[in-house]
């Protein structure tokens, strides 16, 4: 959890990154900005750190083979340890390691607002901040200005300070285990969108109770919707669609995650929940997360993820079936005369 109400913004600066792959240009500013009007402060306040409410948190990728350290982390340490050089200096190597790292075609130019921000409330620990904030949307907005009784309107392109697209704060806890990190990125489709955490930021999601909630919902759903699932058994859509709702409610019922007591529930058939262990070890390994069978449910790692566990029957173009409840109300046979299949719903409402 991270608070920020009573935190302060103490340097900004910001730096044009364009594409390099395009041949854009990468456009260092000279100074940093100012920011001692108190309406701008509250705005930059907004719009940098009101977007961090319960996020997730990763923590850099680090070696200690020669060469291979992360840049980015080595920046930050700097920042926070070193006080004989400028922030804003610090800002242009950032500017630069992130252009440097802009080589997909499809990545968006925009500004970076690299920040200090001092006094951020990190799980109960008072603690400094770097923040990184990357604006790459711009909306119309209209302006009307009253001038001897007249409305002149007119308009420009702007930052919704509503819309966050790429922010990171790194967080100066924890700098052994390579600092811990909540990241936001909207833009985040594509392979290009790879750039900012995989490239850039270079980050691994922190071995705690959300990831590993997380990780066990997301391989629920790989799992069910996998072809290897389908090559092994023969399984019903609706099935499957149950298997869903089971893990949603398992998690959304306990506050404990016991794996064996997960797969029984949800998988009921054992060769079934065997294989989903096999699964979900592999897809641990792949997303560098420890292998665990028990740990505290996260709440808020259970709201997040049910939103892709869809439990939707999609029967050619022209009837889609929400299956939220009971699997046993709904029913699957064929009709030789007509010479297509049918599901028979039960229910004792109509609304």
């Amino acid at each position: 959890m991270i608070q920020t109400t009573e935190c302060q913004i103490k340097n900004v600066s910001a730096h044009i990154i364009g594409n390099k792959y395009n041949g854009e240009e990468l456009i260092l500013s000279n100074k940093d900005l100012d920011i001692s009007d108190p309406a701008l402060n509250e705005i930059l306040q907004q719009y940098f750190l009101g977007h961090f409410n319960s996020p997730a948190f990763y923590s850099f990728k680090i070696t200690n083979e020669e060469g291979l350290d992360n840049p980015l982390f080595n920046l930050a340490k700097e920042i926070f340890n070193n006080k004989e050089i400028s922030f804003h200096e610090y800002s242009k190597n950032i500017a630069k390691l992130l252009f440097e790292n802009s080589e997909h075609p499809n990545i968006k130019a925009g500004e970076l607002y690299v920040v200090l921000i001092r006094d951020v409330l990190v799980e109960d620990e008072l603690t400094d901040a770097i923040g990184l904030f990357k604006s790459e949307n711009k909306q119309p907005f209209l302006k009307a200005i009253s001038e001897d009784n007249n409305i002149q309107l007119n308009y420009d392109h702007g930052v919704n300070i509503e819309k966050l697209d790429k922010g990171c704060l790194i967080c100066n806890t924890n700098e052994a285990g390579g600092y811990k990190l909540a990241v936001i990125d909207k833009t985040n489709k594509g392979e290009e969108a790879k750039f900012w955490k995989e490239k850039f930021l270079q980050i691994k999601p922190c071995a705690d109770n959300y990831h590993f909630t997380e990780s066990f919902m997301k391989a629920t759903k790989k799992f069910v919707t996998s072809k290897a699932m389908d090559d092994s058994f023969e399984i019903e859509k609706a099935d499957k669609i149950d298997m869903l709702n089971s893990s949603v409610q398992y998690f959304r019922d306990n506050d404990e995650f016991n794996e064996n007591e997960y797969a029984s529930q949800v998988f009921k058939d054992e060769a079934v929940a065997n294989s989903f262990q096999e699964f979900r070890r592999e897809y641990q390994e792949q997303n560098n997360l420890p292998v665990v069978d028990e740990f505290e449910i996260s709440e808020p790692a259970v709201k997040k993820q049910s939103r892709i566990m869809r439990s939707v029957l999609k029967l050619d173009k022209n009837f889609h079936v929400y299956i939220h409840g009971d699997k046993r109300l709904i029913e699957k046979g064929y009709d030789e005369e007509k010479g297509k299949s049918f599901y028979k719903i039960y229910f004792d409402e109509e609304k």
